[in-house]
């Protein structure tokens, strides 16, 4: 059953050492929900880097659909884009200001080395 999309096969693998168990690997990747909305997993706590990859891969063909250039992928709705508008006002009393400030070489005489 799909609970999960797809649109890569990039992991990571992490090493961490525990105080208990010595070293294990984590396996990290990210997923698109149903909904639309992108989530970090992880599945963590395996003994060496063959089980961790194993473990990616089971979950990968159990639980996600493969869909390049995912659609339903949402960007984060919170996240407000400037205009082009917006941005012009911002930085033209910053340029103004700044184009005051400095001299202009040009209006200096030039200097003939011989």
């Amino acid at each position: 059953m799909t609970e999960f999309y797809i649109s890569s096969n990039k992991y990571s693998l992490v090493e961490r050492k525990t105080k208990h168990n010595g070293t294990v690997y984590d396996v990290m990747f990210r997923v698109v929900t149903l909904d639309g909305i992108e989530r970090q997993k992880r599945l963590s706590g395996f003994k060496n880097k063959t089980l961790a990859k194993q473990a990616y891969l089971d979950f990968v063909t159990e639980k996600c659909e493969l869909v390049k250039n995912n659609p339903l992928k949402k960007h984060k709705p919170d996240k407000q884009v400037p205009t082009v508008g917006e941005l012009h006002r911002s930085y033209t009393p910053l340029s103004a200001a700044s184009a005051r400030r400095l001299p202009c070489i040009a209006s200096r005489a030039p200097t003939i080395f011989l």
